[in-house]
């Protein structure tokens, strides 16, 4: 099977139920690695590297030894905002955010094949718009946090604010 093949069809397999998302604010990348193996044998189905705080090399290198860990236990590992690191290390996807790469130009750097993850703005139709790009197919959508976290610095948009999200996306869809 090729590698083109073997990513569409993991891409059609992907199981975002028990998503783990890394975060360098609470451990440090040797810390992560451990963690990460451990998630990934209680049963962990998709990993996102996410570090805000990190250097290029310590980004790659982490990046580099969980596309291992997932490949060796079949589950996608996402990379959050670094396209460059996601091809780099082979990642089977990216995640952008509302500050990152445009959708348009992230889907085209990384191509069909991989994931796309998108966060988008529950107050601002104009992000869900951009995600429903048809030259994107985002590969899943979600939305600020919504309850507050320590890990993002945006304000948490609360139970209201996800329905309103979910409420426009579904109204966008059927247009």
């Amino acid at each position: 099977m090729s590698l083109r093949l073997f990513r569409r069809e993991l891409k059609k397999l992907a199981d975002y139920s028990l998503y783990v998302v890394t975060d360098d604010v609470y451990a440090n990348p040797e810390t992560l690695t451990r963690k990460i193996a451990a998630s990934l044998l209680g049963g962990a189905s998709c990993v996102q590297v996410r570090l805000k705080k990190s250097d290029d090399r310590p980004f790659w290198t982490l990046a580099r030894d969980l596309r291992h860990l997932c490949t060796v236990h079949g589950v996608p590992l996402i990379v959050n905002n670094r396209a460059d690191i996601a091809l780099a290390v082979d990642a089977d996807g990216l995640h952008i955010g509302q500050g990152d790469l445009p959708p348009v130009e992230a889907r085209r750097l990384i191509g069909p094949d991989r994931i796309l993850g998108i966060t988008i703005k529950a107050d601002r139709p104009e992000t869900i718009e951009a995600a429903l790009d048809p030259r994107v197919c985002p590969d899943y959508i979600a939305t600020n946090a919504v309850f507050p976290t320590g890990t993002k610095e945006t304000e948490a948009i609360g139970p209201e604010g996800f329905r309103q999200a979910v409420e426009t996306l579904q109204r966008l869809c059927r247009e």
